[in-house]
């Protein structure tokens, strides 16, 4: 503000309101190499939002911080957003960051926006085989539409078979979210119109989720809750049955 040739009575002024609606007061009178990671995130965002831009650029703001430090500025961000009602364009390698904090969401490689939408538009309907795998949707498999019946499409996944609600013909991609399938330890009557016999054969830790790889004809990745997993007695070894739905199958 003072580059900007406003009075000092103006700067303080300024200053006090916006460190107030930001929580930084108690920041003030610090030096900065006294500072924590999130300290100076804090400081650095109250330094780019006291100008009142009409759009502020953030270029992986958290990327250098830890887990922990990472968590506490996302929520700040979306605090002060709802605060402030500024508008942000935020850059970030981390998709889940990006699904916490955005709205909408544009996808880019290499220089060129390949999808943009709503998160959960992103999420659920991804444009190919590149979004889905930054989405998070481990199970990608080529296939060919094979018959049709109704709103559903049988697709050959290399003798697999399963069932998306599709429109498409021919060589098609699949994605299905490791999220989205349930384990079953008996074949049984639901409405998941996929089921598909397999075991497993590796089981890891990744918070807050397990993850298993299953052998059903093709390498499956299942997420589940670690309550879940136990529940089940899950075991490398064991038979059991996927099961998802067909609306549950992304196909591009």
């Amino acid at each position: 503000l003072r580059i900007r040739g406003y009075p000092k009575d103006k700067v303080e002024e300024e200053t006090r309101e916006l460190s107030t609606k930001l929580g930084i007061n108690h920041l003030l009178e610090r030096r900065v190499s006294t500072l924590s990671g999130g300290e100076q995130q804090r400081v650095a965002l109250a330094r780019a939002l006291i100008i009142k831009p009409k759009i502020l650029l953030l270029d992986e703001p958290l990327s250098a911080l830890d887990q922990e430090t990472r968590e506490e500025i996302r929520e700040y961000i979306k605090e002060i957003r709802k605060i402030l009602e500024f508008t942000a364009i935020h850059v970030t390698h981390d998709f889940v960051e990006a699904v916490d904090l955005g709205d909408r969401m544009a996808v880019m490689f290499n220089g060129e926006i390949l999808q943009v939408g709503e998160p959960i538009e992103i999420i659920n309907n991804p444009r190919n085989e590149l979004i889905a795998s930054f989405t998070g949707a481990k199970n990608l498999f080529k296939g060919k539409v094979t018959a049709r019946r109704g709103e559903l499409a049988e697709i050959d996944l290399g003798g697999v078979r399963i069932y998306a609600a599709t429109r498409k013909l021919g060589e098609v991609m699949v994605a299905i979210r490791p999220e989205n399938i349930v384990i079953l330890l008996e074949k049984a009557r639901i409405s998941a119109r996929n089921v598909l016999e397999g075991v497993i054969e590796e089981i890891s830790e990744k918070p807050p989720y397990v993850s298993l790889k299953i052998d059903a004809g093709l390498p499956f990745t299942v997420y589940l809750t670690r309550n879940a997993l136990e529940e089940l007695n899950l075991k490398v070894g064991k038979r059991v049955y996927l099961a998802f739905k067909a609306s549950a199958v992304s196909v591009f």
